[in-house]
């Protein structure tokens, strides 16, 4: 089973575009696409820890895709990912993307020769769209993976960078794979993105969460 989660705020016209380059995906695999309408702007924390208590009923080697709801797959997407899992055995994908604007950001790459403990809250961040993993490691995080450290709340910016980083840990750099086509494309015009509208809320949660301490490395989903 192959999981999409869709967070933000709501908008028919995102949403229905959101949910048709999901639609419009040729796979064998079966496809849940989950979208989650933020009603109270609580932030993608609290939204998607909610629905992702009902989606941790399914088994641990589903994949979870995240695509913000005001973005698009693109052609061939899931099978391109699944292709990668199915190839390598990885638990975890990131990679490029494309903006609404035309331009393409191609992130670099992790690096194993240069892997060190705390190595992913200490490098610069690279894991970019289109974020995947299997769920296990989602059922392995520590409840509070989503709670600011210094109030006590949920984080309301840099969500994404909360929760990845700390899959990340325990999957371990060689279960990790960067997917190099393009197969995402975010909505750079979106005037209420967080690094337009909460940018000091981003660099706060961000500082937090890169001085946590570090998850260690599981060996089963």
């Amino acid at each position: 089973m192959f999981h999409i989660v869709s967070c933000g705020l709501s908008n028919k016209y995102f949403e229905k575009r959101c949910a048709m380059s999901v639609a419009i995906q040729i796979t064998r695999q079966k496809v849940l696409h989950h979208i989650v309408i933020d009603y109270k702007k609580e932030g993608f924390c609290k939204v998607f820890s909610d629905k992702m208590e009902e989606i941790k009923q399914f088994d641990s080697n589903d994949i979870v895709g995240l695509l913000d709801l005001d973005d698009c797959l693109l052609e061939d997407a899931i099978d391109t990912v699944l292709k990668i899992y199915n190839d390598t055995g990885c638990w975890l994908t990131y990679g490029n993307f494309k903006c609404e604007s035309g331009h393409t950001i191609i992130d670099s790459r992790f690096k194993q020769a240069r892997y060190f403990n705390n190595y992913f809250r200490r490098m610069p961040w690279m894991a970019s769209h289109f974020k995947t993993f299997k769920l296990g490691l989602y059922k392995n995080l520590p409840e509070n993976w989503c709670i600011n450290s210094v109030n006590n709340k949920y984080y309301i910016a840099a969500g994404d960078v909360a929760l990845m980083i700390p899959m990340m840990e325990m999957a371990g750099l060689d279960r990790i794979q960067k997917c190099e086509k393009i197969i995402y494309q975010y909505n750079n015009t979106n005037p209420l993105n967080d690094h337009k509208i909460n940018k000091n809320a981003q660099w706060k949660a961000f500082n937090d969460i890169k001085n946590r301490s570090p998850l260690n490395r599981i060996e089963n989903l």
